[in-house]
């Protein structure tokens, strides 16, 4: 037996220590093994270089026994015996070397493959493929080295049982459901290649776990806004590698609330429609050029008159869900407020049930009333419109409006 050190600095010495147990049997950079060493003895060397300039190295070779095939390292298992897809073994390491300093064989190698005890694979395969029929079953490797003269060494490396893999035909879907306050569910659920035992759930935000969060739907919390919302689905099978789906959304919105500033009802009105024009006046009132006021003049059966209003819409941003509108004024009519697309009547949007602005009880006092909620959007110039119609003879002043209205951001 020897030793070869390559590469080493010059002026470097190097010591070496053949030791059987606590003894040691050598200095030289080689061994000759002496035939009164019995069969199986420990032998191990040390060596040990240094030179001026230079840290000292030094190497401790793995035990072998003399007269012994001896395994210095079992071969790494790559792969995990999943159905369709390869495993193996890398070579085993051992003392003497399987191939000498030319490259070639010198260990015999005799390979053996069993799935539940039954040789599958004989010598020479150095990997398996497990089938979908091995689900289940047990593997095993064996190695057996000969060398010689030298008793024979059989390796048996871990066992590993076979897994199949849960395919999927269709990863499945959430609900239509993106907003702070609704719950999302799961509408259909992946299809997988085979039935699971179990399929749980996990809600994670941003990635992280959400304490608690375990069934098939989820409530958006506040916490949520913007951030990114998503289930994991696990389907679990006896001898099956677990298989995860992951369903998600991508920014979870919120409604908000925006509310424009007070706005002045001579400058929130537009225009004003009649039945008859000759029978209406519309102007700035008398008592504030800010406010508007309209009279309806003369009483007839067709009474009509329609005042359109038109404010900027609060927030330029963001999907516009609904609006109202509060408005303060003094009528001594009653007013039907209605939505509208555009400015003038030819725009308003019936409504069987409009809501009625009852006029003012006192005509020297304020009244303040608030539409229903509309969801006409804004038009091309991003204003929200709005009439008020009265059916009756009679005058109104309107001295502010102001617009609240709801988005999804």
């Amino acid at each position: 037996m020897y030793v070869t050190l390559t590469d080493t600095p010059e002026n470097s010495t190097t010591t070496f220590k053949w030791t059987s147990g606590k003894k040691i049997v050598g200095t030289a950079n080689t061994f000759v093994i002496p035939n009164t060493m019995p069969t199986g003895q420990p032998l191990q060397v040390s060596v040990t270089n240094s030179a001026p300039g230079y840290a000292k190295w030094s190497y401790i070779s793995p035990i072998i026994k003399v007269g012994l095939i001896t395994l210095l390292k079992t071969g790494v298992k790559a792969g995990n015996f999943v159905v369709s897809s390869s495993t193996s073994y890398s070579e085993d390491q051992l003392f003497p070397p399987q191939f000498n300093s030319q490259g070639r064989a010198q260990v015999r190698n005799a390979t053996e493959w069993k799935v539940d005890g039954v040789v599958t694979y004989p010598n020479g395969h150095r990997q398996i493929t497990p089938t979908s029929d091995q689900i289940g079953k047990i593997v095993s490797l064996s190695n057996t080295y000969t060398f010689g003269t030298l008793p024979s060494l059989t390796v048996t490396h871990e066992l590993g049982k076979v897994v199949g893999f849960i395919g999927v035909d269709t990863d499945g879907s959430l609900s239509d459901n993106y907003t702070v306050g609704e719950t999302v569910t799961i509408s259909s659920l992946p299809r997988w290649s085979v039935t699971p035992d179990a399929v749980t759930y996990q809600w994670t935000r941003d990635g992280k776990v959400i304490p608690g969060q375990k069934k098939s739907s989820y409530k958006f919390v506040t916490a949520d806004w913007h951030r990114y919302i998503r289930v994991q689905i696990t389907a679990t099978k006896a001898n099956y590698v677990p298989r995860v789906i992951e369903l998600g959304k991508n920014g979870v919105l919120k409604e908000v609330t925006k509310t424009t500033e007070v706005t002045d009802g001579y400058r929130a009105w537009q225009g004003c429609e009649g039945f008859d024009l000759q029978n209406i006046l519309c102007m700035k009132a008398g008592a504030n050029p800010k406010w508007m006021g309209a009279i309806n003049l003369v009483r007839t059966q067709d009474d009509i008159l329609y005042v359109a209003f038109s404010t900027h819409r609060p927030e330029p941003s963001g999907l516009l869900l609904r609006w109202q509108a509060r408005v303060v004024g003094i009528s001594s009519v009653d007013l039907y407020p209605l939505e509208a697309t555009g400015i003038g009547s030819e725009f308003a949007i019936d409504n069987p049930n409009a809501l009625k602005f009852a006029l003012s009880a006192n005509q020297k006092k304020d009244s303040t009333w608030t539409t229903d909620w509309f969801t006409a959007g804004p038009d091309a110039g991003q204003n929200l419109n709005f009439g008020l119609l009265a059916e009756e003879s009679g005058s109104l002043v309107i001295k502010s409006v102001q617009i609240t209205a709801v988005y999804r951001m």
